[in-house]
C-alpha cells in the first residue's frame, strides 16, 4: 500500500527500530463491558450471531436472578452456578477448533466483513456497467452458501457481549461432522485486573477441551453459551427482563422475518403472556405502507379504520398515491444547486401502525397501550428481516426529528404514537452500516438519506391523522364566531348583573349561593364585569393574531430574498478579508474594491426589492394596480428565478384595487414562493403563468410543478397542513387571511384554467374597492 509521509533529514545520532501495536488484556473489558451499551444489546448480539451461524431456532433463557422468585435452573449442570444465568442456545452450524481459535478468540476477525466489502465493490462495478445482473447473481450465490442468508455482522466483536453479561462464560459448541463438542470456560476477571505492570492479551492462557457432548443441541450441531455470575453495578429488575424478552421476541420482522429462524425468550421470573404486546389485540386506526424505490419515489397508501366503539367516528378511508418523497425537503436533495440527487440509502419498505393517544380512541386499553408505546414506540429498522436498530433506540436518538417537532407543536406525531418497520435488503442497502456499539447506525450520507425519506413519509401520515382528529373534534366542539361570542357574552353579563343586584341570596330559592359558595353575590358581580369586557378582550386577541400573522407572512415572503442576501454578504466578507490580508499590486486592490462595491449595491438592491413586501399595521389603504403588486413580489425572486431557470409570464390587462399595497404584494410573494419550491422539486427549469382579467377582476396563478396531492385538497387553506418537511403550512392560510380583509377570495382554479399542469389558484377581487386611476 502506498504511504504518504513527510520526509525529514537524518540527524546525527538518530536511530530507528520496528515497533508494533500490542493489545492489553483490558481491551476485552473495554470492548465487551463498555462498548456494548447494555445487557439487552449484548443478548441481541448473541442471537444475531446464531442467525449468522445458520440456526433455525435460538432460545434465550434468563433465570436465577438474585432477589427474584422463583429460583429455578433450566439445566442440572447449572445448579451450582451463581446467578443471574443467561443462556443463549442455537441449532446452527456450531464452531470447529479453527473457528474458535482463529475466529471466536480473535476479536475483529474480517471473515464476515470480507463478504460485505466484496458486495460493495461488486455493486459499484455493476452500477458503472449499467447492469446489476452479475451483482444479483453474486448475492444469490453468497446467500446459497450461507443457508439463504447474508451475514448481519461484520465487526467481529459481537461475541464480546458475553463479557458484559456475566463474570463467567461457559461455551459449548458442536459441528455436524464431529461427534465431540468443544468446551471453553472463561473467568473474565483475569482480563479486568489493573496491575502495576501491563498484561499482554495473548499471555492469558485459556483451556479448550474436546470432549463427549455435555449439552443438548437443537440438532446435530449448535452452540450453547452460558453467561453467569453477573457484574457489580448491573442488577436485573423485573422490568428489564420484560424489556429484553419483548426485544428478543421482536427481533424477527412481523412482516418479512427470515423463514427458518425463530428467536424465543423465556424466564421463570416473568409469565410468557406478559411478554406479548398489547398492540396485537388493539388494532391501529391508522396504517401507512410506503414502498420506496432507489430514486426516492414511493407507492404510498394510508388506511384509516376508526375504533368500533368510538362515538361520532369519521368514516374510514384508503388513500393511495405515488409521491416523490424528496420533494418535501428540496434543499436537502439539491445536486449542484439544481437537480435532485439520487438517495444513497437504496430502496426500502416502510410500514407504520399509529394510534391517537386519547381515552375515547383506546377505551379500556388506554393505560396499557400508552405505557407500551412509551417504552417501545418508534420505528425498528430490519435488515433481511432481522432487527438492526430497535424502535426504542431510534426514538432515543430522535433520528427522524419527531421529538423536536412535537416539542414545537404538541399535536404533531411522535414516536410514542406509532410502531413501525423499515425493511431493508442487505445487498441493495450496503451504504447503511451499524455502529460498533450496535446502538444505531453510522451517520453516513446513506443513513441521513434514509432518515430524510422516512421523515417525509411519516409527514404524509401526520397529515391524515391531524385531518381525522380535527374532523372528529369538530363534531364535539362547535366553533363559535367572534360576533356570536360577543352577543351572547353581553346577554350573559346583563343577566348576571341583574342577579347580583336583585336576587335574594338569603332565601336562595334557586340554590345559586349553594352552588357557587361563599360571597355568591360578589362573585356573580365580578363575573358580570368579566363578561362585559369580553368584547374588548376578543378585540385585543384579534389584533395580536393579525400582528403575528403579518410578521409570519413577511417572514415567509422574504425567505428567498434572505438566501440571496446571504450569498452576496459572503462575497463581500471574502473580498474584505483579501483587502485586510494585503493585496499585491494596485490592480488587484482596485479589482477587489470594485467587486466589493458591486456586491454592496446588489445587497442594497435586494433590500429595496423586499421593502414593498413588508406589511405594517399603520399602512394606509391606497389605490394601485394589481400588476404593480405582482411585479413588486417578483422583485424578491429575480435571482432565484434566474438560477432555477423558471420563466414567469404575465398575461392580460390590469385593474385597480384600494387596500394596503404590502398585503397584496405579500400574497403574490407567498404564491410565487410556493410555486418556486414545488417546481424546483422536479429539477431545473419550469414556468409560472399569471393571467390578469380586468373584466372579472380576477388573477390566475398557475405553475408547472407536480400539482396538489389528493390528501392536501381539503386542507389547503388551513394552518399547519403542509407536505413540506418540516411543515409550516402558513403560506396559503395567510394569503386567505389577507384577502378576506380586503373583501377578496382565493380558491383552487378549475382544471384547465391554466395551460400549465401544476397548482392553479384563482384570486377574485370583484368585491374589493377599486379606487380612481
Amino acid at each position: 500500500m502506498e504511504t504518504h509521509f513527510p520526509t525529514a533529514a537524518v540527524q546525527a545520532g538518530a536511530s530507528e527500530e520496528p515497533v508494533r501495536f500490542v493489545a492489553d488484556a483490558r481491551l476485552i473489558s473495554i470492548l465487551g463491558e463498555q462498548l456494548i451499551g447494555s445487557e439487552k444489546v449484548g443478548i441481541l448480539e448473541l442471537v444475531k450471531n446464531a442467525y449468522d451461524a445458520g440456526a433455525s431456532a435460538c432460545a434465550v433463557t434468563l433465570e436465577a436472578v438474585p432477589g427474584l422468585q422463583p429460583d429455578l435452573r433450566t439445566r442440572p449442570e447449572y445448579e451450582s452456578l451463581p446467578g443471574p444465568i443467561i443462556e443463549v442456545a442455537d441449532d446452527g452450524s456450531g464452531m470447529s477448533r479453527d473457528d474458535l481459535i482463529e475466529g471466536w478468540l480473535r476479536p475483529a476477525t474480517p471473515s464476515r466483513a470480507h463478504i460485505k466489502e466484496l458486495l460493495r465493490i461488486e455493486r459499484e462495478k455493476a452500477a458503472e456497467r449499467g447492469s446489476m445482473a452479475s451483482f444479483d447473481a453474486l448475492a444469490d450465490k453468497l446467500r446459497q452458501a450461507h443457508k439463504g442468508r447474508l451475514p448481519l455482522g461484520e465487526k467481529g466483536i459481537g461475541r464480546l457481549a458475553t463479557h458484559r453479561l456475566g463474570r463467567f462464560l461457559w461455551l459449548r459448541t458442536k459441528t455436524a461432522d464431529d461427534p465431540l463438542e468443544w468446551e471453553l470456560k472463561i473467568d473474565w476477571s483475569r482480563f479486568d485486573l489493573l496491575g502495576e505492570r501491563p498484561v499482554d492479551l495473548n499471555t492469558i492462557e485459556l483451556t479448550l477441551r474436546h470432549q463427549a457432548p455435555t449439552a443438548v443441541y437443537g440438532g446435530i450441531s449448535g452452540t450453547v453459551i452460558c453467561c453467569y455470575g453477573g457484574r457489580p453495578g448491573y442488577e436485573w429488575t423485573r422490568e428489564q427482563i420484560v424489556d429484553v424478552g419483548r426485544s428478543v421476541n421482536a427481533l424477527r420482522s412481523p412482516r418479512t422475518g427470515p423463514s427458518g429462524f425463530e428467536p424465543r425468550f423465556t424466564s421463570p421470573h416473568v409469565p410468557e403472556e406478559e411478554l406479548a404486546s398489547p398492540l396485537e389485540r388493539v388494532p391501529a386506526p391508522f396504517e401507512l405502507l410506503a414502498v420506496v424505490d432507489e430514486n426516492g419515489g414511493a407507492d404510498l397508501s394510508v388506511v384509516f379504520n376508526p375504533p368500533a366503539f368510538l362515538s361520532d367516528a369519521p368514516e374510514g378511508f384508503v388513500h393511495e398515491e405515488v409521491v416523490d418523497l424528496r420533494r418535501a425537503r428540496v434543499k436537502s436533495w439539491r445536486s449542484e444547486g439544481v437537480a435532485l440527487r439520487t438517495p444513497e440509502c437504496g430502496p426500502f419498505i416502510l410500514h407504520i401502525r399509529a394510534w391517537l393517544r386519547l381515552r375515547e380512541w383506546l377505551g379500556a386499553d388506554y393505560r396499557e397501550v400508552t405505557a407500551y408505546l412509551d417504552a417501545f414506540g418508534g420505528i425498528t429498522i430490519f435488515r433481511d428481516g432481522m432487527a438492526t436498530l430497535p424502535a426504542q433506540q431510534s426514538a432515543k436518538v430522535d433520528w427522524l426529528g419527531l421529538a423536536l417537532s412535537q416539542i414545537k407543536k404538541s399535536s404533531n406525531i411522535s414516536y410514542y404514537h406509532l410502531v413501525g418497520e423499515i425493511e431493508l435488503e442487505q445487498e441493495r442497502t450496503l451504504g447503511l452500516r451499524d455502529r460498533t456499539s450496535r446502538e444505531g447506525m453510522i451517520e453516513t450520507i446513506a443513513y441521513k438519506d434514509l432518515a430524510l425519506l422516512t421523515s417525509s413519509a411519516v409527514q404524509q401520515l401526520q397529515i391524515e391523522m391531524q385531518s381525522v382528529r380535527s374532523r372528529w373534534s369538530a363534531t364535539r366542539t362547535r366553533r363559535i364566531q367572534p360576533k356570536t361570542l360577543r352577543t351572547d357574552a353581553a346577554i350573559a353579563a346583563r343577566v348576571s348583573s341583574l342577579v347580583a343586584d336583585n336576587y335574594d341570596f338569603r332565601k336562595d330559592p334557586l340554590k345559586i349561593a349553594q352552588t357557587i359558595g361563599a360571597e355568591a353575590s360578589r362573585r356573580i358581580g365580578e363575573a358580570a364585569k368579566t363578561l362585559s369586557s369580553l368584547d374588548e378582550q376578543l378585540e385585543l386577541q384579534e389584533q395580536e393574531r393579525e400582528g403575528l400573522l403579518e410578521a409570519a407572512g413577511f417572514g415567509l415572503a422574504i425567505a428567498v430574498g434572505i438566501h440571496e442576501i446571504a450569498m452576496l454578504a459572503s462575497g463581500i466578507v471574502a473580498d474584505a478579508r483579501r483587502l485586510r490580508g494585503g493585496m499585491k499590486g494596485a490592480s488587484a486592490a482596485s479589482e477587489t474594491l470594485e467587486s466589493l462595491r458591486t456586491q454592496a449595491d446588489a445587497v442594497l438592491g435586494e433590500v429595496r426589492r423586499l421593502i414593498p413586501l413588508r406589511v405594517t399595521r399603520g399602512e394606509e389603504a391606497r389605490a394601485f394596480s394589481v400588476r404593480s403588486a405582482i411585479e413588486a413580489a417578483m422583485g424578491a425572486f429575480v435571482l432565484t428565478l434566474q438560477r432555477s431557470g423558471i420563466a414567469v409570464k404575465i398575461e392580460g390587462g390590469d385593474f385597480r384595487i384600494k387596500t394596503r399595497f404590502g398585503v397584496i404584494a405579500q400574497v403574490f410573494a407567498n404564491l410565487l414562493a410556493n410555486a418556486v419550491y414545488w417546481i424546483g422539486s422536479q429539477g431545473k427549469g419550469g414556468a409560472i403563468e399569471i393571467a390578469i382579467s380586468p373584466d372579472g377582476r380576477t388573477v390566475l396563478v398557475g405553475d408547472s410543478g407536480p400539482g396538489i396531492s389528493k390528501r392536501m385538497l381539503g386542507h389547503l387553506f388551513e394552518p399547519f397542513y403542509s407536505e413540506k418537511d418540516p411543515p409550516s403550512g402558513l403560506g396559503l392560510y395567510i394569503c386567505q387571511f389577507y384577502l378576506n380583509k380586503c373583501q377578496a377570495t382565493i380558491a383552487l382554479a378549475r382544471s384547465g384554467e391554466s395551460s400549465l399542469g401544476g397548482a392553479q389558484f384563482i384570486l377574485d377581487f370583484s368585491k374589493t374597492p377599486g379606487g380612481e386611476p
